[in-house]
């Protein structure tokens, strides 16, 4: 998935940032906030894909989950195309956390030999399908692509959500470091703007969202 082979922060870094900080790209556990599948035929939705990309049409695609990492679609597909034909089929993800926010989140699903698209992705939440929006811009997934999300509310709190993140993609892809996923290291000051960022992102008082 896009923004799935994240990096994190696996320690606080001292009050003199004398040291370098080992991180793991991943997805931050602190807010607790449930995703759901974008509604396909909603007229927001459709305006949200058309400005993610506009030659594109969003389609609903089934979901077959097989054994495999929760974190990362590509290698899965990769292998099934190797196993059972097909090919990979790179776009984006639409979730929405209802009434908040919308975010597109680069995936990848298979086409089987007969043309059918499944998306192969086991996740802790088990859908029947996803709304998935077809790449048509020739996008690289061999460099980590930030999520595209859009506020469905003037909540400020929403605001400064996808605002930290934007940050935190930018901190963590600096240079050399957009090339190198698991865990990477950040110079004393960028494990320090990390740590504030994650703070500021765990003050949110957020509501989960069923």
């Amino acid at each position: 998935m896009g923004e799935a082979r994240r990096k994190r922060l696996t320690g606080q870094p001292g009050g003199d940032g004398a040291a370098q900080l080992q991180v793991k790209k991943e997805w931050p556990t602190f807010v607790i906030i449930r995703h759901g599948v974008a509604p396909i035929n909603a007229d927001y939705v459709k305006n949200f894909c058309m400005q993610v990309d506009a030659n594109s049409s969003a389609v609903e695609v089934k979901c077959a989950p097989v054994k495999g990492d929760l974190k990362d679609c590509f290698p899965l597909v990769e292998k099934q195309v190797q196993n059972s034909g097909g090919s990979l089929v790179l776009g984006w993800a639409i979730w929405e956390i209802v009434g908040q926010m919308i975010e597109a989140e680069l995936h990848a699903v298979w086409r089987s030999a007969e043309g059918d698209l499944i998306d192969i992705s086991p996740r802790e939440r088990r859908f029947n399908s996803i709304t998935f929006l077809p790449d048509t811009k020739g996008l690289d997934f061999s460099r980590q692509v930030d999520n595209i999300r859009h506020p469905l509310t003037a909540d400020p709190r929403i605001h400064k959500f996808i605002e930290l993140h934007r940050q935190r993609f930018a901190l963590f892809n600096e240079g050399d470091l957009a090339d190198k996923m698991g865990v990477v290291e950040l110079s004393p000051q960028a494990a320090r703007e990390l740590y504030l960022i994650e703070r500021e992102l765990d003050s949110l008082p957020f509501l989960a969202v069923e």
